[in-house]
């Protein structure tokens, strides 16, 4: 004969997870269900993040290079209109001091 009681015998014929829910409760079951929920969503966010960041770090990487070869034609580009508006100058001056004035002495 075999000891079986009125709780086992009830559990019997119900799916594993039933079982787990009425071993557990279902308060906890629900908890449960959410953090695993959250943990998915979670690894997802972190995912996309780390793909996005990865991809600013490309952008940024680029656009310094752009910067600074921009930066350096626009330096390029002072120096020569500096030397024209000079050179202008010192045509249009009438006399050693007005020269000596365009030249910044």
């Amino acid at each position: 004969m075999t000891n079986t009681t009125q709780r086992d015998d009830f559990l019997n014929g119900l799916p594993w997870w039933l079982k787990g829910i009425l071993v557990i409760g279902p308060l906890t079951a629900i908890a449960l269900g959410l953090v695993y929920s959250d943990r998915v969503q979670l690894q997802t966010s972190v995912a996309e993040t780390r793909a996005i960041v990865g991809a600013m770090v490309l952008t940024d990487a680029s656009h310094d290079v752009k910067v600074t070869s921009q930066f350096i034609e626009l330096s390029k580009a002072t120096a020569e209109t500096n030397r024209i508006l000079v050179a202008a100058c010192v045509n249009a001056a009438q006399g050693a001091a007005q020269r000596n004035g365009c030249m910044g002495r």
